[in-house]
């Protein structure tokens, strides 16, 4: 008899224990659920804002969704790190924008925005070789550039610039040639597409 009480007390706790978790579980979910609403509103009028060139009430936006989530599980919060990395650059904070830079890549290896801005960061830093190696990585994920997207053609420019630092002309008239190709006619390029014409009339 006491067996069988012992049976009965001992399937009480384990159903218990599992109810528990179940509610756990579920209260996690739908704190989640609301989280990422809030995530995903938060973003979007950052993104808005972006657009628009209202930098400093997209930096608001996007600082508020990354506190309330700092890890990248959509393409959504992907784009938020790239444009926040933008801003942090435009303010001087490299390193902010490039832990963001890092975790885009890591979430989506072949998003190749995100390599060109590493490499502009490493202009800025004056180091050429590192600036090469991550540009190298957004040009080698050409199967994936976007059509008309602007920032695949700068992938070219901003490899020139890093060979004029080594002063390699010959790899940098190459790029800057690329980089032509893929500008003429795009008038978000004009202003850059001139300094690489004036570029290419010196090497």
């Amino acid at each position: 008899m006491n067996v069988f009480k012992n049976r009965w007390t001992l399937i009480w706790i384990i159903s218990a224990s599992v109810i528990t978790i179940i509610l756990a579980m579920a209260y996690y979910l739908k704190q989640s659920g609301e989280t990422d609403k809030k995530v995903l509103a938060l973003i979007e009028l950052g993104h808005s804002h972006f657009v628009r060139g209202e930098t400093e009430r997209a930096f608001e936006q996007y600082r508020q969704a990354w506190a309330l989530k700092p890890k990248i599980t959509s393409p959504n919060e992907r784009n938020s790190a790239v444009n926040l990395a933008q801003i942090h650059m435009t303010k001087n904070d490299n390193a902010k924008a490039k832990d963001l830079l890092l975790k885009a890549v890591e979430y989506d290896p072949f998003f190749y925005a995100a390599y060109l801005f590493l490499g502009d960061i490493s202009l800025t830093e004056k180091d050429a070789e590192k600036a090469i190696f991550y540009l190298e990585k957004g040009l080698s994920r050409k199967d994936y550039f976007m059509k008309d997207d602007p920032n695949a053609a700068l992938l070219y420019y901003n490899m020139a610039e890093a060979y004029l630092m080594k002063n390699n002309n010959g790899f940098a008239k190459k790029n800057l040639e690329l980089f032509l190709s893929m500008a003429g006619g795009d008038k978000r390029l004009e202003g850059i597409a001139a300094k690489a014409e004036e570029k290419l009339k010196k090497l």
